[in-house]
């Protein structure tokens, strides 16, 4: 069984995503996107494709400094 992007592999050979393997509430996660999506609170509470976590989190740290700069 060997670990892929999206989830993994289990014994049948079905790929199965991360959400349906840790079983999450969709509400929480959900309000997570909607409230915190921009500093993607809701992929580091899913455990999923911290990667693409992080850039977001940086990006969004960049846009709002730059923001500030602006209206200062």
């Amino acid at each position: 069984m060997g670990k892929k992007e999206a989830g993994y592999i289990c014994e049948r050979g079905q790929e199965r995503s991360g959400f349906q393997n840790k079983k999450k509430p969709k509400l929480i996660v959900f309000l997570l996107w909607w409230f915190l999506g921009g500093v993607a609170a809701h992929r580091f509470y899913l455990d999923e494709r911290k990667d693409c976590a992080v850039a977001m989190l940086l990006l969004c740290l960049v846009k709002t400094t730059d923001e500030v700069r602006n209206r200062v």
